[in-house]
C-alpha cells in the first residue's frame, strides 16, 4: 500500500531549516501516519517508520537521535498563521514521547491546529511518500511538495525573494549559483525520480517560474505568456 502525505497548503509556507535528508523523510512519514487521526494520541513503531523511509542504519541508537532531532528542530520552527485579526504561533505536536524500551514514539497533534492534517477536502497538498523519499536533495524535496500544490495550474510562480526564503538559500548565492546548485540539480532529480518536471526551470531576477508535468494540459502558450508578464515587470 502506498503511503500518502496530505496536509493543508499552509504547510508549504513553512521552511524546514536545518533538517537533514533523513529527518525530513521521517517527519513526512510521521505526517502520513497521523493524517486524519484528529488530535488523538498516535503510537508509531520504530520498525514501521524505518521501513517507510528506507532507513539504512541497523541499530536504534542513531534512530533515537534522529527522532529526537526532529522535535528539537520543529520547536525552533514555530509554525505561524496570520489572518486580518490575529497572528498565531504554535508548535504542531503537543506530545512527542519516545519510549525506548518499547521502541515506539507517541505523538499528539495540537488540537487547535489539527485542521492542518485532518478532514482535508480542499486547499491541500498531496503526494506519495516514496517519491519524496527518493529525492536526495532538500532543494528537490522543497520544490517537489510545492509543485504538488499547484498541479492543477501546471506551473509554480513565485517572487525570487520569497523563493530564496522558502528554499533557505544562502544569502551569498548569486543568480548563477541558484541556477547551478538549486534549479539544475532539482530539475534533473525530479525528472529522474518523479517525472514531474518536463521543461526547463525558468529564472529571472524577480521571479522563478517552474512549469512541470501538467503544463501539457494548459498549453505551452499560457506558460510562455506568464513568463512574458514577469519579464515586462
Amino acid at each position: 500500500m502506498r503511503e500518502i502525505v496530505r496536509y493543508h497548503n499552509h504547510f508549504n509556507s513553512i521552511t524546514f531549516k536545518n533538517f537533514n535528508n533523513v529527518e525530513f523523510n521521517l517527519f513526512m512519514a510521521i505526517c502520513s501516519k497521523i493524517r486524519d487521526k484528529g488530535s488523538e494520541e498516535i503510537i508509531l513503531n520504530f520498525s514501521e517508520l524505518k521501513e517507510m523511509v528506507k532507513y539504512k542504519h541497523r541499530g536504534n541508537a542513531r534512530f533515537l537521535k534522529d527522532l529526537e532531532q526532529i522535535y528539537k528542530k520543529l520547536i525552533t520552527l514555530s509554525v505561524r498563521i496570520e489572518t486580518k485579526e490575529i497572528i498565531d504561533n504554535f508548535v504542531l505536536f503537543t506530545r512527542y514521547r519516545i519510549i525506548k524500551e518499547e521502541q515506539t514514539v507517541s505523538i499528539k497533534v495540537n488540537e487547535e491546529f489539527a485542521f492542518l492534517l485532518n478532514n482535508l477536502v480542499k486547499r491541500f497538498t498531496q503526494f506519495e511518500l516514496e517519491e519524496f523519499i527518493n529525492l536526495k536533495s532538500n532543494y528537490s524535496k522543497e520544490i517537489y511538495r510545492r509543485l504538488k500544490q499547484f498541479k492543477s495550474t501546471g506551473f509554480w510562480k513565485i517572487k525570487m525573494d520569497n523563493f530564496k526564503e522558502l528554499m533557505n538559500i544562502p544569502p551569498k548565492y548569486r543568480m548563477s549559483d541558484i541556477d547551478k546548485y538549486v534549479l539544475k540539480i532539482s530539475k534533473n532529480e525530479l525528472a529522474k525520480n518523479t517525472g514531474i518536471i518536463k521543461r526547463e526551470l525558468d529564472l529571472t531576477n524577480n521571479m522563478a517560474i517552474i512549469p512541470f508535468s501538467s503544463v501539457t494540459k494548459i498549453g505551452k502558450d499560457q506558460v510562455l505568456s506568464e513568463i512574458a508578464k514577469v519579464l515586462e515587470d
